[in-house]
C-alpha cells in the first residue's frame, strides 16, 4: 500500500510524541535547562509537521472548541508582560515593579532599561517558550488523532511506559527517575487512571490481567513514594471516578473492577511494609526535600508578593528572581518554586492569569462531560473517564506542590488533555454502538 504525504506526516507525528513521552521523564524529569531546550525543540518540530501535513490535505479541518480563546488570552498575557511600557504606565499598572527598576537597577543602566511587567524579562521569555511547547503539542494531537487506533495506540504506550517508571521508581528508592518524590507520585497518578479507564474498556481476560497488573503497581508505586499530596489525590481522583461510574448505568458494573484495583494495592502495600507509609501519612515529619513549616512559611511569602503584583503578577517563571525580597525563612536553602503551582501561578500572572486558566478549565469541562455522557462507544467512553480522573488527581495534587513546573509532568498532562477531549468527540470510523434505548 503506497502512503501518502499526509499519511506520512501523521506517522511522524506519532513517532515524535512517543519520542517526548519516553525522553522527558527518564530526564530527571525534564528539569535541566538541556533537557526543556530538547523538548521544547521536538515539540516544536511536531508543529511543523503538522503543518507540512495540512499541505497535503484536501481540506484542512482544525477543531474549533471554546477553551481555544483563553489559551489565546493567557499567552497574550504573558507577551503584555514582555512588552516595554512607558514609565509612569508601569507605575499606574504595577506600582510595585516601578519600585523595582527604580531601586534596583544600577544608576549607569537605569537610561536603558525597559520597564516591564516582569521582574526579569529572560526568565518570561523562557517560560513562555515552554509553555508555547506544550500548546503546540495539546493543538496537533488534538487535530491530528483522527482514529480508535491512533489512540489505542498511545494509551498503551504511556500506560506502559509508566509502569516501567513505576518499576524503576520501586527499585530506586520511590523517586528515580524524578528527583521528587512528589513529582514522580503525580505521573503515576495521570498515568494509573489512563490505565484504569483503558481496563474499562472492552479486552479480552489476558490484556485485562496484564493491565490490571500493571494498574496494581503504579498505584503500588503511589503509596510508596509517601506523598501525601499524592496519596490524597489519588483518593480524591478514585472517589470521583467511582462518583461517575454510577452515573452511567452502561458501565456501573465495572465499579467493582475499580474497587477490586484499590484492594489489591492496599494487599501489597501490607506484604510491602505499611509501617514507613502510614507514619509519613500521619505525621508532618522532615521528608527528604522540605518540611511542611518551611512549606507553610514559603505559601505566607508568597501570599505577599500577590499582595504586590495582585493583577498582572511578577512576571511567568519570575518567581525564582523575585522570591528573595519576600523569603523569611532563617535558611540559606535556595526555593526556585512556590511548592503550589496555584500560588505560584497567581503570583506570577496575577489574579488576571489565573482568572485565565481556570476559564480555560472551566469551558474544557463544559465541553467534555456533557459530550462524555452522550457517548456511547465503550473504548472512547471509558479512556475519556479515565483521563477525566487524570485530569483531576493531578490539579489537585497542584494545590499543595509544583507537579506543572516539571516538564515531564507538564508534557503528559497536556497529551492526557488532547486524548481526552478525542475520546468525547472523534467519530471513529467504525460503527458507534448505538445504545439510545439503555438508559445513560
Amino acid at each position: 500500500m503506497q502512503l501518502s504525504g499526509e499519511n506520512i506526516c501523521a506517522y511522524i507525528i506519532e513517532g515524535l510524541v512517543y519520542s517526548l513521552l519516553i525522553f522527558a521523564p527518564f530526564a530527571f524529569g525534564s528539569v535541566e535547562i538541556s533537557s526543556v531546550t530538547f523538548l521544547e525543540s521536538l515539540s516544536f518540530v511536531i508543529l511543523f509537521v503538522w503543518l507540512l501535513k495540512s499541505l497535503f490535505c484536501e481540506e484542512l479541518c482544525i477543531v474549533k472548541a471554546s477553551f481555544w480563546l483563553p489559551v489565546i488570552l493567557f499567552i497574550c498575557l504573558v507577551i503584555f508582560q514582555l512588552v516595554s511600557l512607558p514609565k509612569h504606565l508601569l507605575g499606574a499598572l504595577s506600582p510595585k515593579h516601578l519600585y523595582i527598576y527604580s531601586n534596583f537597577v544600577p544608576s549607569e543602566v537605569i537610561s536603558r532599561v525597559q520597564y516591564c511587567i516582569t521582574a526579569y524579562r529572560n526568565a518570561t521569555v523562557l517560560k513562555l517558550l515552554e509553555l508555547l511547547s506544550y500548546i503546540s503539542v495539546f493543538f496537533v494531537l488534538v487535530n491530528n488523532l483522527e482514529s480508535k487506533k491512533q489512540i489505542k495506540r498511545l494509551v498503551i504506550f504511556i500506560v506502559s511506559l509508566g509502569f516501567l517508571v513505576a518499576i524503576i521508581g520501586i527499585a530506586r528508592n520511590f523517586a528515580y527517575p524524578f528527583i521528587n518524590r512528589n513529582h514522580y507520585a503525580g505521573y503515576l497518578e495521570m498515568v494509573l487512571f489512563l490505565g484504569i479507564g483503558l481496563l474499562l474498556t472492552d479486552m479480552d481476560r489476558q490484556k485485562r490481567i496484564v493491565f490490571s497488573f500493571m494498574a496494581i503497581i503504579m498505584t503500588l508505586g503511589i503509596f510508596l513514594s509517601l506523598s501525601r499530596a499524592g496519596f490524597f489525590s489519588f483518593l480524591i481522583a478514585l472517589a470521583t471516578m467511582f462518583y461517575l461510574l454510577q452515573l452511567r448505568k452502561t458501565i456501573q458494573k465495572r465499579s467493582i473492577l475499580v474497587f477490586s484495583l484499590f484492594i489489591f494495592a492496599l494487599m501489597f502495600l501490607f506484604f510491602a511494609g505499611a509501617g514507613p507509609f502510614w507514619e509519613r501519612m500521619l505525621s508532618m515529619a522532615r521528608s527528604e526535600s522540605i518540611t511542611a513549616e518551611t512549606r507553610w512559611f514559603i505559601w505566607k511569602d508568597t501570599l505577599k508578593i500577590i499582595s504586590d503584583f495582585p493583577v498582572f503578577g511578577s512576571g511567568l517563571g519570575t518567581f525564582h528572581n523575585i522570591y528573595p525580597m519576600y523569603k523569611t525563612i532563617a535558611s540559606q536553602a535556595v526555593f526556585s518554586q512556590a511548592h503550589s503551582d496555584v500560588l505560584q501561578l497567581v503570583s506570577e500572572t496575577g489574579f488576571l492569569g489565573v482568572g485565565i486558566a481556570f476559564l480555560f478549565l472551566c469551558l474544557f469541562f463544559k465541553d467534555i462531560f456533557p459530550a462524555w455522557f452522550s457517548r456511547h462507544h465503550p473504548f472512547f467512553k471509558g479512556i475519556a473517564l479515565g483521563g477525566i480522573c487524570s485530569i483531576i488527581s493531578i490539579l489537585a495534587h497542584s494545590f499543595f506542590d509544583f507537579n506543572l513546573q516539571i516538564p515531564a509532568n507538564a508534557l503528559l498532562f497536556t497529551i492526557v488533555m488532547a486524548v481526552t477531549y478525542k475520546c468525547v468527540f472523534l467519530k471513529d470510523r467504525t460503527n458507534e454502538i448505538n445504545q439510545a434505548n439503555s438508559n445513560i
